[in-house]
């Protein structure tokens, strides 16, 4: 990617992640192979928006990412009902922080 093409994107990425009370992203195998992926998670941090991600089985987060995130679930791949419970979970901490935060 050339340099101007990383700007407009960082700047577009910026501006949806501003509006954004979380952050909520799947990080897969080839997640940290993604430089949009590795942008947008540096980019949650540095509005510090609260991060909460769900991991495929097998991924490895740095312990300085997991220390950094308000809420985790790891998930089977391919697994239907490991993918919907995960996501209830961290459904019910987005709510509970945002309610906590008196977020609408």
């Amino acid at each position: 990617m050339e340099f101007e093409s990383l700007k407009r994107i960082a700047k577009e990425n910026l501006e949806i992640i501003e509006e954004s009370h979380v952050f909520l992203a799947i990080c897969t195998d080839n997640f940290t192979d993604n430089p949009i992926c590795l942008m947008q998670l540096g980019l949650s941090l540095l509005l510090d928006k609260p991060m909460f991600l769900l991991f495929a089985k097998g991924f490895a987060p740095p312990k300085n990412l997991i220390r950094a995130l308000a809420g985790y679930e790891f998930i089977e791949n391919d697994d239907e009902n490991s993918i919907r419970e995960a996501t209830k979970k961290l459904k019910d901490r987005i709510e509970r922080y945002l309610i906590s935060n008196n977020i609408k």
